[in-house]
C-alpha cells in the first residue's frame, strides 16, 4: 500500500471512439511484457480486446518503485502535518478561552466600578502591592481557589499539549520530510537520461525551502511555548498566593505567613506574563495571527526565497523593527507547501499518463459477458 501512486484514470474513447459505451469486463497481462488487454462489452454485447502498452514500466525502469514508495510517503506525511498543525492550533485556542472568559468577567467589573482593565490592576498589584477592592472582590468571590485551579489546570494542560506535540510530532515529522524531498530532489538531478520520472528539481527545491521555513517556525514556536509556560507557572502561584492573601484577615497570623512569602516570586517574570501571554499569546506569531492588521507578504508577486525572508522577518522583529508586510504562519506556510506538492504530484502523473498508449480494439464479435475467460498463458520458451 505505502507504494501506491494514483496518476489519473484513463478513458476508452482514448482507443476509439466507438468505445463510450463499452464497458471493461477482464483484463490480462504477461510478467515479460509491458502490454496489457483489456476485454470490454458494448450495450450490444459485441467484446473487443483493447491492447495498451504501458510504456511508464521501461520509461521509469528500476525507479518506477522507489518513485511511487517516496512520493506516497510525502504525500501522507503532509497529511500528518497538516492533523499535527490543526491540533496544536486547537490548544493554543484553548489555553487562551478560559482565561480570557474570566479576563472579560473581571474587566466588565472594573470598567462598571473604576477606570481600569485586569492587566492594570494585575500589573499594580505586583508593582506595588496594594489590590483595588474590585480586584480583591474577585479575586476573592468569584474566582476563588476552584477558578484558579481551573485556569491552572487548563493553561497548564494546553501548554504541554502544545510543547509534546511540536517536540514529538512536528519537528520529527519535518526533519524526516527534508530527506524525502533530498531523497527525490536527488532521483531528479542525477537520474539517468533515459528514464523519464517527471519530478522537477526547481519544485522539489522549493518545497526544500517551504521545509526549512517550517522547522524554523516551529523551533521558534517550541521555545516561545517554553517560556510562556514557565512565564505561566510563576504567575499561577503568585495568582494563588494573592487569593489566599486576599481572602485572609490583615490582623490574623495566617495574614503575616502569607505575606513572608512574598519574596520568593521573580516578579519580572510575572509581569513579563501579564504584559504578554496573558492576553495575546506570542505563539499566535509563529501559527498565523488572523488578528493581525498586517497585509500578508505575496511570495508569487514579491519573488525571493521564502526561507531568507522568514529570516529577515524574524531578525527585524528581535531588533524592535516592525515590517510593513507579515509573512504567513505556520499554517500558512504548510498551505503553501502542500500546493508546492501538488505541482509536484502532477507533474509526475502527467508523465507517466503520457506513457500509457492504447491499441486499436480489435472486434471479436457477439458473445456473453457472463461466461467468458481471458489470460495470457505463461509457458517456458513461449509467449501465446
Amino acid at each position: 500500500m505505502s507504494e501506491d501512486f494514483l496518476i489519473g484514470t484513463f478513458d476508452l474513447r482514448d482507443a476509439d471512439p466507438s468505445l463510450s459505451n463499452s464497458k471493461p469486463l477482464l483484463h490480462c497481462s504477461h510478467p515479460l511484457s509491458t502490454t496489457h488487454v483489456l476485454l470490454v462489452s458494448n450495450e450490444l454485447e459485441e467484446l473487443q480486446l483493447v491492447p495498451f502498452d504501458l510504456r511508464l514500466i521501461s520509461a521509469a525502469g528500476r525507479y518506477l518503485s522507489l518513485l511511487a514508495s517516496k512520493v506516497t510517503e510525502l504525500h501522507n506525511l503532509l497529511r500528518y502535518l497538516h492533523q499535527v498543525q490543526e491540533n496544536i492550533s486547537l490548544e493554543v485556542r484553548s489555553s487562551q478561552d478560559l482565561p480570557g472568559r474570566f479576563m472579560r468577567n473581571i474587566n466588565e467589573t472594573l470598567q462598571e466600578k473604576s477606570d481600569c482593565t485586569w492587566l492594570q490592576g494585575a500589573y499594580h498589584l505586583v508593582v506595588t502591592g496594594h489590590c483595588f477592592p474590585e480586584v480583591k472582590e474577585w479575586l476573592v468571590d468569584e474566582l476563588g481557589e476552584r477558578g484558579h485551579k481551573r485556569w491552572d489546570k487548563a493553561v497548564n494542560t494546553s501548554y504541554e499539549n502544545i510543547r509534546r506535540l511540536t517536540h514529538e510530532s512536528l519537528l520529527p515529522a519535518l526533519d524526516r520530510l527534508g530527506i524525502l524531498i533530498s531523497r527525490l530532489r536527488g532521483l531528479s538531478r542525477f537520474q539517468h537520461p533515459d528514464f523519464l520520472l517527471g519530478l522537477s528539481t526547481l519544485e522539489l527545491d522549493n518545497m526544500l525551502d517551504s521545509t526549512n521555513c517550517l522547522q524554523l517556525l516551529s523551533y521558534r514556536l517550541l521555545k516561545c511555548v517554553v517560556s510562556e509556560l514557565n512565564q505561566f507557572g510563576a504567575f499561577s502561584t503568585w495568582l494563588r498566593h494573592e487569593i489566599e492573601k486576599q481572602a485572609a484577615d490583615p490582623a490574623s497570623a495566617t495574614a503575616q505567613e502569607i505575606a513572608e512569602k512574598d519574596m520568593g516570586f521573580d516578579h519580572a517574570v510575572i509581569l513579563a506574563y501579564i504584559q504578554g501571554a496573558m492576553t495575546q499569546s506570542q505563539m499566535l506569531m509563529y501559527l498565523g495571527d488572523p488578528a493581525n492588521s498586517r497585509p500578508q507578504w505575496d511570495l508569487d508577486a514579491e519573488g525571493g526565497v521564502l526561507f531568507e525572508l522568514y529570516k529577515r522577518e524574524l531578525s527585524d522583529e528581535k531588533n524592535d523593527i516592525r515590517p510593513h508586510l507579515q509573512l504567513p504562519g505556520l499554517s500558512g506556510v504548510l498551505r503553501s507547501l502542500q500546493k508546492q506538492a501538488d505541482l509536484l504530484f502532477e507533474g509526475i502523473s502527467e508523465t507517466q499518463r503520457r506513457n500509457v498508449h492504447f491499441g486499436a480494439p480489435i472486434s471479436l464479435g457477439v458473445g456473453s459477458s457472463t461466461s467468458t475467460d481471458l489470460r495470457m498463458v505463461v509457458e517456458v520458451g513461449t509467449f501465446v
